[in-house]
């Protein structure tokens, strides 16, 4: 499930060099942090006119492209 979304993050990470006119072919992926989001608070209804709170978590993803080849 997951993998759909970091992909369609780095697809806007190399479309954004690509408007920068940045080389495609020599860009490579220096780092890909995933760190926790704010979390929304959702109340779902239950039995006996109840109701339960649910949280909706989310994430920010990080992607830092290079186009230098790292030398070690």
């Amino acid at each position: 499930r997951t993998a759909y979304y970091i992909k369609k993050v780095l697809v806007s990470a190399l479309a954004n060099a690509k408007q920068v006119k940045m080389p495609l072919d020599d860009l490579r992926l220096k780092s890909l942090i995933i760190e926790r989001g704010p979390s929304l608070k959702r109340f779902r209804p239950t039995s006996m006119g109840r109701g339960v709170s649910v949280l909706h978590r989310t994430s920010h993803v990080k992607v830092v492209l290079s186009d230098e080849w790292d030398k070690k």
